[in-house]
Formats: structure tokens, C-alpha cells, sequence
């Protein structure tokens, strides 16, 4: 142990006397480490960290599957919840819920929109809930009919009611109704982990209250199934397929013949699809992390040889050769420490702002933000990364450290020899390495911009240009029945109309473009019923194509006209025309829609196609336009509504104004609120929900440039670095051959020359890679090749430049040295 401390000791000495190189291995060990623990900590805290509630790892979720499909559909209906559950002998407790949703809330005589979820009064038990004041809602609590109450977050109130000690037993209005406080949700409770993505988390809960005997087949709840002790995965997903089949014999034309039921861990479904972007990132900080090893370890190299005579002298004196190197060792994990440290420092710093900026919007990330460094995994493999940096950049000292074992030539070939042949081939092999690992890392960044950039421009199908969109919830007990809820949302079309500077005003039940969800079944009348065909379906009113901008192609669009009573009509777009109607004309030929779905969706006639209109992207920019049809708002059944209205189904208001005109957003609420009597909250533009579809692949790319960036950075100081210690380890050399007549020009060109050729090899073995694993990043990209032209040719151009720049410096200085003092040292 003592003799570890000396070698401490004398390896603070030597950083006193060559302070410039410490600091300088010190910030590139920082930059590595700082990339690698943004990254890193955002794996621990979404792939890694369990999930916050009892027995996690068993909590599985019900989804609607299709062969030869992927992407699976968390969402499902009571029936197949009802099926579910008689066929799932492993199932320990079974919750159900709708997230997502908003209230009306009124407090004091205060309207406003509050986050809420309906959920079964199994919930709270599943996962592991605890009131901080009064309980949950029962059983009989959760049944039609009942009595109203609500469970409220901590959040909710502290704030809004003020912390009142008598809170339990008081009521508030939801959704018009009075309903009584029945406790309070202690925190924490993390409720962004109960559904895909990162949602908000709830204000209020209230009871979903399912009747045990519907037929309702709307696939718009969750629900999530504790497994018991021993039951695998693999066993719940075939006792699922049994349910389906189930299912199938009860409502036989409800599920194609390519579809079935699945489960899937609750974490896997909070996860989503950043799984692959986040071992993607973490690959490339790895990438960084080598490159700063390979540079660092070049810089310790050169050190190690301005410092052979001193190293040479302590051979002389009695110190072995496993001596020598362990106190460079020593060195280079103090080094790799103080710079590990530093970087993670840093990181975490970084990562905070990140997230608490918004700039990085991945699920399960908040407690982030709070306290970074109670994660153990980040800390354990941040001091494992440190270690093994240490050990890593100071193997090739160590090992060239061998050579001052001959103290007679150490001392008298001193530092005037230069660097031999040995380690002129390691310092290129580092070099060169360096230089691909960044080419490789640059070309991922690369090619994540141009498909940001090929995604931005993608046409949506409509106009995003002077449009606003809000929501109000349709849960408010005056919007119960279908001619209610069309009296009271046209009164708010009205009113928005009205405003000075609005073109044209509608509302819609199911969304706006890029953030639409409704789909039912549709059978085209005089055809078999054998193929389950399921479009996009929007209920919306008369004015939304103007608002949107959306093209009438043929037929016309609706009207006034198409009210409740008049023939039931659709608009299709040009996507369903084809598919359906490939070799006829679709005007005038009748659709059966939501045959099977349930009273709230079956419809008891046929609609007649009236329109045809152009494609519009519905669940995303990156999405192509699905099949869709359009039905007008004003033909909406009851079924329909009580069912929106049960659900507190957001009602979305779209605004187009006119170009140039200032229409403040309290003035659109202020109408909404007149109109309907209903608070509007979720004010944004259209190109705020256009930039919204991008966040997956504009974060992916933001921060992969940023590594690339680094990787550049490094690079560069590496190429530099290790030119501007050759120049310094070869003066007497240079100093011979000017003294000899050499010419300035020539001797900037070999040096040039001598550090150039090991980048181009550098780069072209990291454009041969690059290409190799450019598949990895195939699902990540929109609109181009993976093995797209631009990249592979800017990005080692770009590297070779900058290179280029690092290397002239260098050997310019060199071609002004003065013979006579370099010969004279």
C-alpha cells in the first residue's frame, strides 16, 4: 500500500511539470466520459431500473396482435378483457383503464380541464397505491349506476384545494356532476409508466365503471394482468391465444383470421420503440469513449518517450522493468479518474438540463431530473469505465517502457534520438484508429440528419400554416346524448367563427392529422363479409377539410344538409378509393361501418360514398396515409356519444386563420368556453404538432451530432497532438536536415505527408465499417438509404479537412526551426 501511495505521490510531481499535456488529457478523458454518462444514465433509467411498483417484472399488459406484424396494439375492448379473464387461470389481479383523458373540473366555481384516468377499483391495489388521506373506491363504487366519487393526486391537493384536512367527503363537479372526494393518492406514485410513451400524470381518478355485460368490442382501455409466481411469459401469451380463440367463437366477426391476443411486460410497453435509439446512442458514446482512449494513450505514449532518459536513469538505479510500468500505470488511472469524475460531473449536469429543458422527452426519465447520482448502476459502471480506461491507455506506456530497460543506450542516446520505428507504428496504429471510430460515429450523425431533414420535408397532406388546435373534454354530463353534444360543439364553432381574423372553425372527435386514433370496421355493401377491412374513421364537422385544406377530388364534401334523419353519407380519401374500389368508381356506392363493434359503433344502415378527397398522414409525418373515411359529426348515433362522453373522449378544435391575422389563444377559450360552457386547455399550432411527430427522430439525430461533434473534436486533437509531438521529438533530426540544406517546403510536406496517409487510412477503414453496420441504423431512418451517397462522401471529406488542419500546424512550426539552436540543444 505504501508503495501505491509513492507512486500517487510521484505522479502528481510529474503533472507539475508538464501541465499543458495533463490538462489536455484530462478534458478528452472528460468529453468521453461526460458523452458516455448522459447516455448511459438514460439506458439505466429506462431500459435497466425495475418498475415501480410490486412484482414489476410479473405485471403484463393485453394487446391485439397480427401475424407477420410487429407493431402490437395495447389497447383493447371490455369484451376481450371479459374473455381474458375467464381464460387466465395465471392471472393473480387484473386492473382496467383508460389514461390519457382529461375532466372538466370545477372547484369553487373555477372551471378548468384537469388530466384524469378511469380505472377499476383494482387498480390501486395492483400497483401498490396507498392513500395519504382517506381510501380508495370500492368494488361497488366501480359499478354503473353508482354514486360518483374520485380518488385525487397529492398534487391536485396541495394545490388547487389548498391542502384542506377535510378534503375527504368534500365535492367537486366532474363532468358536470358532483362527486365526492374519497381520499387522497400518497406520492410518490409514478403514473407515467402505466401507459406507451410518456403521458401526463393524473390530477383526479375516477371509477371506469364497466358493465359486466357489454358487447362494447372499442378497443380503447388497457389492461394489465399481475402473473402468479412461477407463470411464465411465454405460458400468459398462449393462455391469451386461448382467450382469443374464445372470443372468436363468441363474436365471431370481430377478429381477422392473422389475429389473436398477446401479452407483453408492462416495462416492454413503456419502453416503446426507443429501445433501439438508445443502444444505438449508447454504442456511439462507446465509440467515443475508445477514440478517447486510443488518444489519450497516444499522448501518455509521446509523453513516455520525451521522458526515456528519466525513466532510463531510474532503471540505473535499481528499479525493474514491472516498477517502471506500474508507476505508468498508476498515472494513467489517476489520470482516467480525475477525468472520470469530472466527466460525470459534467454529464449529469448536462442530462438534468436536458430533460428538465424538455429537449429530451423519454419515458421514465423524471427522477432524472431530481437526483442523477442515486442511480447505483451509473455509478458502478462509470467507476468500472474509469478503471478500465486507466488500465487501458496506459498498457501501451507500459509496454514501451520495456525499451528503458537498456539503461547504457536510455542515457546515452538521452531525448536528442527522436522516436524509433516501434513507436512511430504504435502512435499510427492509435492514430488511425482514432480517425475511423470518429468517421464511423460521423457518418451514423450523418445520416441521421439527412433523414431529419428528409422528414421535415415531407408533405402531411394538408396545410399546418395559420392553424390552431385545442381540446376540451366531451365527459360534461350535457353532452350526453348525440343531439346535445352537436347543439352545444356547433355553438362553439360559432363563436370561434366570429372571432376577427379566423377564416374557418370546425371540431372533430377523433383528432387532428398526425395524432388520430379511430378505426372501425367497414364492408362494402354486396360483397362477402369474408376480409376484415379496418380504415382510419374521423367523425368531424363540416368545416374541417377548409381548415385543413385538405382537396376535394371528386364528389363533394358535407354540409349543413347531412344532419341527423338525412341519408347517412361518408367522405373517403384516395388511399380507400384504391383499395376498395381499384376498377369502379366509389361515388355513390354504400359502406356498412362498425359492423361487430358494439351498440356504440355498429351502425344499423349503409353510408353512401359522397367525396373523395386527398390523402392526409393520420398517426404521424413518417407514418404513409392509411385508408380513411370521414363521417360527419351532425349523424353521430347516441350509442356513440354516451360512449365519448363516459370515456371524457377530448373533443379537438381546429382554427385556420387568416394569414398574418393575431388572434390570441385567450380569445380562442374565451369562445370555446361561451360557445359550449366548456374550459379548452392543450392550445397549439399546427406546426407544433407537426414538430411534435418529429421529437423521436429529431432527438435521436440532435444528440448523435453532438457525439459526432465530440468525436470530431477528439479526433482532431489527436491527429494535432500527436503531429505536434512528433515535431517535438524529431527537432534534432529537423534541425540535421536543414542544417544539411533541406527545404523548408519539402520537410512541410513529409511531415504533413507522414501524418496525412494515416488518416486517409483511418478513414477509409471507418467508411468500410460505417458502411458494414449502417444496417443497425436502417429503422431509424426516413426517406433515404442507409448507405446514402451524401454522407459517405461529405463526412470523410469533412474528417479529412479538419484533419488536414490539425496536422499543418505542426509542420508548419517545424519548417521554421533555426538549425544552428536546435543543434546547439
Amino acid at each position: 500500500m505504501a508503495a501505491f501511495w509513492n507512486d500517487l505521490r510521484y505522479a502528481a510531481r510529474t503533472w507539475t511539470r508538464a501541465p499543458a499535456f495533463v490538462l489536455l488529457a484530462i478534458a478528452t478523458i472528460t468529453c468521453g466520459t461526460g458523452a458516455l454518462t448522459v447516455v448511459f444514465s438514460l439506458i439505466s433509467a429506462v431500459l435497466l431500473a425495475p418498475l415501480p411498483y410490486p412484482d414489476g417484472e410479473r405485471l403484463v399488459v393485453l394487446v391485439n396482435s397480427l401475424r407477420g406484424n410487429t407493431v402490437q396494439l395495447p389497447y383493447v375492448s371490455p369484451t376481450r378483457v371479459r374473455a381474458w379473464r375467464e381464460q387466465g387461470t395465471g392471472i393473480q389481479e387484473l386492473a382496467v383503464y383508460a389514461p390519457n383523458q382529461n375532466v372538466n373540473l370545477s372547484v369553487a366555481g373555477r372551471p378548468r380541464q384537469a388530466a384524469a384516468s378511469h380505472v377499476t377499483a383494482s387498480f390501486f391495489r395492483l400497483f401498490g397505491a396507498r392513500p395519504a388521506r382517506g381510501r380508495f373506491f370500492t368494488d361497488d363504487e366501480d359499478r354503473p349506476g353508482a354514486a360518483p366519487v374520485a380518488v385525487l393526486s397529492l398534487e391536485m391537493w396541495h394545490g388547487q384545494l389548498a391542502a384542506d384536512p377535510d378534503v375527504v367527503g368534500r365535492t367537486i363537479s366532474v363532468n358536470g356532476e358532483l362527486a365526492t372526494v374519497v381520499g387522497v393518492l400518497e406520492e410518490p406514485f409514478d403514473a407515467r409508466s402505466l401507459g406507451p410513451g410518456t403521458i401526463t400524470p393524473p390530477e383526479i381518478w375516477l371509477p371506469l365503471r364497466l358493465d359486466p355485460e357489454t358487447t362494447d368490442d372499442a378497443n380503447n382501455l388497457m389492461a394489465v394482468a399481475r402473473l402468479a409466481p412461477g407463470l411464465s411469459t411465454e405460458a400468459a401469451r398462449h393462455q391469451a391465444q386461448a382467450a382469443a380463440a374464445r372470443f372468436r367463437s363468441e363474436f365471431p366477426t370481430e377478429l381477422q383470421a392473422d389475429a389473436s391476443f398477446d401479452v407483453m411486460p408492462l416495462a416492454s410497453l413503456v419502453v416503446g420503440d426507443v429501445r433501439p435509439s438508445l443502444l444505438l446512442l449508447f454504442a456511439a458514446a462507446a465509440l467515443i469513449t475508445l477514440l478517447v482512449a486510443g488518444n489519450t494513450a497516444n499522448l501518455l505514449l509521446a509523453r513516455v518517450t520525451a521522458r526515456r532518459r528519466e525513466l532510463a536513469i531510474r532503471c540505473a538505479v535499481g528499479a525493474s522493468r514491472w516498477r517502471v510500468a506500474r508507476q505508468l500505470l498508476t498515472e494513467s488511472i489517476l489520470l482516467a479518474a480525475v477525468g472520470g469524475l469530472a466527466g460525470v460531473a459534467i454529464g449529469i449536469a448536462v442530462l438534468r438540463t436536458l430533460i428538465q429543458g424538455g429537449l429530451v422527452r423519454l419515458p421514465r426519465t423524471d427522477p432524472l431530473a431530481m437526483n442523477p447520482m442515486s442511480d447505483w448502476r451509473l455509478l458502478l459502471f462509470m467507476s468500472a469505465t474509469a478503471v478500465a480506461m486507466g488500465v487501458a491507455i496506459g498498457l501501451a506506456p507500459a509496454v514501451a517502457s520495456r525499451s528503458f530497460a537498456d539503461v547504457e543506450r536510455g542515457l546515452r542516446i538521452g531525448a536528442r534520438s527522436g522516436i524509433g520505428p516501434g513507436h512511430r507504428m504504435a502512435h499510427a496504429v492509435l492514430l488511425g484508429a482514432e480517425v475511423a471510430i470518429a468517421c464511423v460515429v460521423l457518418i451514423g450523425a450523418a445520416l441521421l440528419m439527412r433523414s431529419l431533414a428528409s422528414l421535415q420535408r415531407v408533405d402531411p397532406g394538408f396545410e399546418r400554416a395559420d392553424v390552431w388546435t385545442l381540446q376540451t373534454s366531451t365527459g360534461d354530463r350535457r353532452l350526453a346524448s348525440a343531439t346535445a353534444a352537436v347543439t352545444a360543439l356547433g355553438g362553439g364553432i360559432q363563436r370561434l367563427a366570429e372571432l376577427p381574423g379566423v377564416r374557418a372553425a370546425a371540431v372533430s372527435l377523433t383528432g387532428v392529422p398526425l395524432a388520430q386514433g379511430g378505426a372501425l370496421r367497414v364492408d362494402v355493401v354486396g360483397r362477402p363479409r369474408e376480409d376484415l377491412y379496418i380504415p382510419n374513421w374521423d367523425l368531424v364537422s363540416p368545416g374541417y377539410f377548409e381548415v385543413f385544406g385538405i382537396s376535394l377530388n371528386r364528389g363533394r364534401l358535407f354540409s349543413d344538409r347531412d344532419r341527423r334523419g338525412a341519408i347517412p353519407v361518408t367522405v373517403i380519401n384516395e388511399t380507400m378509393a384504391r383499395q376498395l374500389w381499384p376498377d369502379a368508381d366509389p361515388l355513390g356506392q354504400r359502406v356498412l361501418v362498425g359492423h361487430g363493434a358494439g351498440p356504440a359503433f355498429e351502425e344499423p344502415g349503409p353510408r353512401e360514398v359522397v367525396g373523395i378527397v386527398s390523402d392526409v398522414r393520420q398517426l404521424g409525418v413518417a407514418r404513409p396515409p392509411r385508408a380513411g373515411m370521414y363521417v360527419p359529426l351532425a349523424q353521430m348515433a347516441d350509442a356513440q356519444m354516451a360512449l365519448f362522453n363516459r370515456l371524457s373522449v377530448p373533443a379537438s378544435w381546429v382554427v385556420r386563420t387568416e394569414p398574418g391575422a393575431v388572434v390570441s389563444a385567450a380569445s380562442l377559450e374565451r369562445a370555446v368556453m361561451a360557445g359550449t360552457g366548456l374550459p379548452a386547455a392543450r392550445l397549439r399550432t399546427m406546426n407544433e404538432v407537426f414538430d411534435a411527430s418529429t421529437v423521436p427522430t429529431a432527438q435521436n439525430t440532435w444528440l448523435m451530432t453532438t457525439i459526432g461533434g465530440l468525436a470530431l473534436l477528439v479526433a482532431v486533437l489527436g491527429v494535432y497532438a500527436v503531429a505536434s509531438n512528433a515535431v517535438q521529438q524529431r527537432r534534432h533530426e529537423l534541425g540535421v536536415r536543414l542544417a544539411l540544406g533541406g527545404q523548408r517546403p519539402v520537410l512541410m510536406r513529409m511531415l504533413i505527408w507522414e501524418n496525412i496517409r494515416v488518416v486517409f487510412g483511418g478513414t477509409f477503414v471507418g467508411v468500410l465499417s460505417a458502411f458494414a453496420l449502417s444496417g443497425t441504423l436502417a429503422g431509424l431512418l426516413f426517406g433515404i438509404s442507409r448507405h446514402d451517397p451524401a454522407a459517405f462522401v461529405v463526412v470523410p471529406a469533412l474528417l479529412t479537412a479538419a484533419a488536414l488542419a490539425g496536422v499543418y500546424f505542426p509542420a508548419r512550426r517545424a519548417s521554421t526551426l533555426d538549425p544552428l539552436v536546435v543543434l546547439r540543444e
